[in-house]
């Protein structure tokens, strides 16, 4: 017995009265959100490598991941504190220069907010924003490009 279409029939018929709503309800489906680190979003987005070394050490305080000695070195350096934090920073302050990363760590420090962001705490059809915030439109649209290359 041949195996059937995939859209044959009253199947065919249900998913044409229903038009493209139901492709669409598919792609927003809400799977949950991502259980990575900001660490772990940072190697999938190809920032890896000696030149995002000192962002590495960064993050890890910011979220009170665990470091490596090479990460606590430079952590150590650049703060003149001998133990990172035990727990999430409440606020994080970076006094970088040009072309260090800003804009990029920026886009994806806020991409790892949206997708570990628990969507269940959102009333049903409330938007939830995460800003990224930047000083003009230029830079506003570099952010931007980096979260959609993503």
């Amino acid at each position: 017995m041949p195996k059937a279409a995939p859209f044959e029939g009253e199947r065919a018929r249900e998913a044409g009265r229903k038009g493209g709503a139901a492709s669409a309800a598919s792609r927003r489906a809400v799977v949950g959100p991502w259980r990575g680190t900001i660490v772990d979003l940072m190697d999938e987005a190809g920032m890896s490598g000696p030149q995002w070394l000192p962002w590495r050490p960064f993050w890890k305080a910011t979220y009170a991941i665990e470091m490596t000695a090479e990460e606590l070195a430079v952590f150590q350096k650049h703060t003149k504190r001998e133990a990172p934090p035990t727990e999430p920073v409440a606020e994080c302050w970076l006094v970088c220069g040009r072309g260090s990363g800003k804009t990029r760590n920026s886009a994806m420090h806020a991409t790892f907010r949206a997708i570990t962001f628990d969507a269940s705490k959102v009333a049903p059809g409330e938007p939830a924003i995460v800003p990224l915030l930047a000083s003009d439109r230029r830079q506003a649209r570099a952010g931007l490009g980096y979260i959609r290359a993503a």
